[in-house]
């Protein structure tokens, strides 16, 4: 069932086009790299290619920025614009930042569209009244968690050093009193991907449903990868254990993002996470506070700067060098991508775990490995469960 490779789709590793008329989301950055945590595998912890470092003490998405970035981007988003708030820390923006931000919208959004919200953050400040104003606008929370508390309270600290578990179990019993929609994102750095069942069933017995995992993979300034980074093998591990977790006998009653989506693949959806579409660059972009514009979170840096939408159309911003620039990164891999069985749906990575910084790419995925250990591992289950689907074998796209 693997999809084949034609000369249509190979030529578009050359001529790769950011934004071609697709609805355009969006990553805003109300307050920045700002956090009230110290997390140690955090990738803006000290980072030297941070573009704002030293620039203002806090920084602050000014009321006119939002409107102005409001005003760009509707016009551009499709008939269900996507806003995910994220940081650092969105919540330290304040209740009445997202007050304005939810009114604006409804006032500038055209009447064809219907918004949604989106906000991932670390829970501390999630109090009452935040959890009150998350249910009545009907933000949707990803809450990062990553396991009990001895491995998430390992990396993920206060300023004072000190674990945050507790609070964000607190913080969690408070959405669920106010029914606020939520999932949780999972780190999985090179300890937590040593206990992928116990982590799974601590989730599963808290009685989480939808979940991410992540994998913590970072470099320090000489391109060296850091102590926390999960090694290749060892997340292609936590993937398969997990996966079979997950796939519970082809009866699946949780939410795994990859997963999820993988099997939508299968089924001729296209996948919504840009690490699985042939180009990234343009199919979404990021809004600093301070209306910069970038083409992803990881390429937070000068050299792909787009431009400040304050300055300029964003629509212009689209047409830039920088976004073009960016959009031939991924395509533009080892010649043992194109030879590769999963090609097809890997498309060759995420440029984050290719980058060295200053510009600097492997060719092939620091987790490649993983990857090809885990797409051999679950792809057959996956089939089974979409021509189950399908009822018919006949009726599944061969695209796994």
């Amino acid at each position: 069932m693997q999809r084949p490779r034609t000369p249509a789709h190979a030529a578009s590793r050359r001529e790769a086009a950011p934004h071609v008329g697709q609805p355009l989301g969006v990553l805003v950055k109300p307050a920045s790299a700002d956090c009230n945590l110290a997390c140690e595998y955090c990738f803006y912890h000290g980072r030297e290619s941070d573009p704002y470092t030293g620039v203002e003490k806090r920084r602050a998405m000014s009321g006119d920025t939002l409107d102005r970035m409001l005003a760009e981007l509707l016009p551009l988003a499709g008939p269900q614009p996507n806003f995910g708030w994220q940081g650092g820390e969105p919540t330290l923006a304040g209740i009445p930042f997202f007050e304005r931000a939810v009114r604006r919208q409804q006032e500038l959004k055209a009447p064809h569209q219907a918004i949604a919200n989106a906000l991932q953050t670390n829970a501390i400040l999630i109090d009452g009244a935040w959890a009150d104003f998350l249910r009545e606008h009907r933000f949707l929370v990803g809450v990062s968690l990553d396991g009990p508390a001895d491995l998430h309270d390992r990396y993920r600290l206060d300023q004072g050093g000190h674990g945050t578990f507790a609070r964000v179990m607190r913080a969690i019993d408070r959405l669920r009193e106010r029914r606020v929609e939520f999932n949780l994102l999972c780190v999985v750095n090179r300890l937590t991907a040593t206990r992928p069942e116990a982590i799974w069933d601590f989730l599963v017995a808290e009685g989480f449903r939808w979940l991410q995992f992540i994998p913590a993979v970072e470099r320090d300034a000489r391109g060296r990868v850091t102590a926390f980074s999960v090694t290749p093998r060892q997340f292609g591990d936590f993937l398969c254990r997990v996966f079979d977790r997950w796939y519970a006998d082809g009866r699946p009653t949780t939410s795994v993002r990859l997963f999820d989506e993988l099997a939508g693949v299968g089924m001729g959806q296209p996948p919504n996470s840009c690490q699985l579409h042939p180009v990234c660059g343009g199919l979404y972009v990021v809004v600093e506070y301070s209306g910069d514009v970038y083409p992803c979170d990881f390429f937070v840096e000068e050299r792909w700067r787009m431009g400040n939408l304050t300055e300029q159309p964003l629509a212009e911003l689209l047409r830039g060098d920088a976004l073009r620039r960016f959009a031939q990164v991924k395509p533009n891999a080892s010649g043992k991508c194109d030879r590769c069985r999963w090609q097809g749906v890997c498309h060759n990575g995420c440029p984050h775990y290719r980058s060295l910084g200053g510009g600097r790419f492997l060719e092939l995925d620091y987790l490649c490995e993983a990857y090809d250990r885990f797409y051999g591992h679950a792809v057959p289950k996956l089939r089974d469960l979409v021509t189950g689907a399908s009822r018919r074998a006949d009726d599944v796209p061969a695209v796994l």
